[in-house]
């Protein structure tokens, strides 16, 4: 299965590389990272004006955590570990796949 929509991106711990990350189809943000965190990161892409889906990855599983990523611009919440499925199907609401080829 071949990905049409989204590109790989090298790593970018900040808000300010939204330049690289405007065309996506979706972008994974970690709540915890040492230079900026998910939370810090996504709610300054989306006072910069991005509007593309943000996924909030995270071991933190508890319903409040969710809600707070919800409320703080996030569009989607994925709890780590995950399985390859679970992140395929996440991908795949905000992905073009072109299921022809493998």
């Amino acid at each position: 299965m071949l990905v049409s929509n989204c590109a790989y991106l090298r790593l970018c711990p900040h808000a300010t590389c939204v330049h690289l990350i405007s065309s996506h189809g979706v972008h994974l943000r970690d709540l915890n990272m040492p230079i900026m965190s998910g939370w810090e990161a996504t709610a300054q892409l989306r006072q910069l004006g991005f509007t593309m889906p943000i996924v909030a990855l995270t071991a933190n599983a508890l319903d409040e955590s969710r809600r707070r990523c919800m409320e703080m611009g996030f569009t989607a919440f994925l709890t780590k570990p995950f399985k390859r499925a679970e992140l395929q199907a996440l991908l795949q609401r905000f992905c073009s796949f072109d299921t022809t080829s493998q």
